[in-house]
């Protein structure tokens, strides 16, 4: 699952429910757009380098990606509304494992099987948000969710000619709607009078998803030929998921967040089957941004906007009867490129998973470039 998606929400965690921010946009929670007055828009890529371990061997492995694009104007500052739409990714498939397998009854029946996987889904969306009356914020995007997923496997004997090798590749091409709606509260800290503590508030959404029809196609390679074992569009049940926060400033200068959200993979499906290696799933982040709030000249550093954060997650995944978590910590920057433009950088350290139970423990480093522009569009004349 992808959960931050830009320099900025990496670098406190991956979410930022609750905040109202009008230089940066946060699509977790659409109703985060209320504050935005200038048209923005957010450029996104990251790289993660791997280090995997068992009891026996390591690795390392590095990849790189494109994050996404997202843009959202204002129709009415005094009002809240706004535009916005973007493509983001909502998860991604990749992994190779290959076994060798030596029989001590016969070692010249030795085979190696590989399973390998790629692909990816996505969410193109177009969006709204709202002020209502006591300054509470509400947002709604309508979501359109695609992909394309891989999974191939191969048996091959290295020994005996006269064993064929054999392959499996099916292919899954997911699409269909969804949406997220959410809310964020009217500042709280207005109630206890205080010099120190402000804008304090809660924030909610919800992600809705219908189910994705999905283009589904087995295909075997033997010696022989190539042969379509099946060919057909099945239902891939996706689980609702929900986030929760808060959100305040001290001193007007530090920005903490905390963050909680949920999933019941354990009802997720496709074709209506469910998997027994998938159970719920939540994640608790917390995180802290430091802006010394200075809008006139100096040096590059008293502009500068820093943040840590920490997560903890328990991931959807069990094998063997073992859970899967991971505990990531978090920091970034914003170096600014003008008073309403700036370049994110964000790198989070993470370590998931265990070398118990015959599993793999991962520790990745995950650096996350953004570049978010602001300006001043559709300006009206006066006659």
């Amino acid at each position: 699952m992808v959960y931050s998606y830009s320099g900025r929400n990496l670098g406190f965690g991956g979410l930022g429910v609750s905040v109202l921010s009008e230089n940066h946009l946060n699509f977790i929670n659409p109703a985060s757009l209320t504050k935005i007055n200038l048209t923005r828009t957010e450029f996104g890529a990251n790289y993660s380098s791997l280090f995997l371990s068992d009891k026996n061997n390591s690795g390392f492995y590095s990849s790189g990606g494109f994050d996404g694009v997202t843009l959202a104007f204002p129709i009415s500052v005094s009002n809240g509304i706004t535009l916005s739409m973007g493509l983001l990714p909502f998860s991604n498939v990749n992994y190779k494992n290959v076994q060798t397998t030596a029989p001590s009854s016969d070692p010249s029946e030795t085979f190696v099987t590989t399973y390998e996987g790629s692909g990816s889904l996505s969410k193109l969306f177009l969006g709204t948000s709202l002020k209502l009356p006591f300054d509470l914020s509400l947002g709604v995007t309508m979501d359109y969710y695609f992909g394309s997923m891989t999974y191939y496997s191969r048996l091959e004997y290295t020994n005996n000619v006269s064993f064929r090798m054999s392959e499996f590749n099916s292919k899954r091409r997911p699409g269909g709607f969804g949406s997220t709606v959410g809310i964020i509260s009217p500042d709280i800290s207005k109630m206890f009078s205080s010099s120190t503590l402000s804008d304090f508030r809660l924030g909610f959404s919800v992600n809705l998803f219908s189910d994705l029809d999905t283009d589904t196609l087995l295909i075997r390679s033997t010696s022989i030929g190539i042969d379509t074992l099946s060919d057909s569009k099945v239902k891939m049940h996706i689980p609702i998921r929900m986030f929760a926060g808060m959100s305040f400033f001290i001193n007007k200068e530090y920005l903490f967040t905390f963050d909680y959200t949920t999933q019941k993979w354990t009802d997720y499906s496709f074709n209506e089957i469910k998997s027994n290696n998938l159970r719920d799933s939540y994640r608790i982040s917390f995180g802290i941004e430091h802006d010394n709030q200075n809008n006139v000249g100096g040096y590059i550093r008293e502009h500068m906007i820093w943040r840590l954060g920490l997560s903890y997650e328990k991931t959807q995944y069990e094998f063997n009867g073992q859970g899967i978590d991971m505990l990531a910590f978090n920091t970034g920057l914003s170096l600014p490129l003008s008073p309403n433009n700036s370049l994110d950088l964000g790198l989070e350290f993470s370590m998931r998973g265990t070398t118990e139970s015959n599993l793999i423990k991962e520790n990745r480093l995950k650096f996350s470039l953004g570049l978010s522009l602001g300006e001043l569009w559709f300006l009206r004349r006066e006659r």
